[in-house]
């Protein structure tokens, strides 16, 4: 019989608070405010944030695909 063993890397940075950011870090990484962020989030200029409860957090992937792609507003404008 043979079995298959599946190797589980340690080393990599897989916690939540690596891959969930808060609204300072996201304001940190985008240079403003964070009540700055919020008002962007308010108005879907970017992605929306994952709610926790009462924690308010952004996914790590989500904002730096967001970012790459010159910040884009999420919600498409009315013509």
């Amino acid at each position: 019989m043979i079995t298959q063993t599946t190797v589980i890397d340690s080393s990599a940075d897989t916690k939540p608070s690596s891959v969930l950011l808060t609204v300072n870090q996201v304001a940190s990484l985008l240079n403003c405010s964070s009540r700055h962020v919020y008002r962007l989030c308010d108005t879907k200029r970017m992605p929306a944030p994952v709610r926790l409860g009462m924690l308010v957090r952004w996914n790590r992937n989500v904002i730096d695909k967001w970012i790459n792609a010159g910040c884009p507003p999420v919600r498409p404008r009315k013509r």
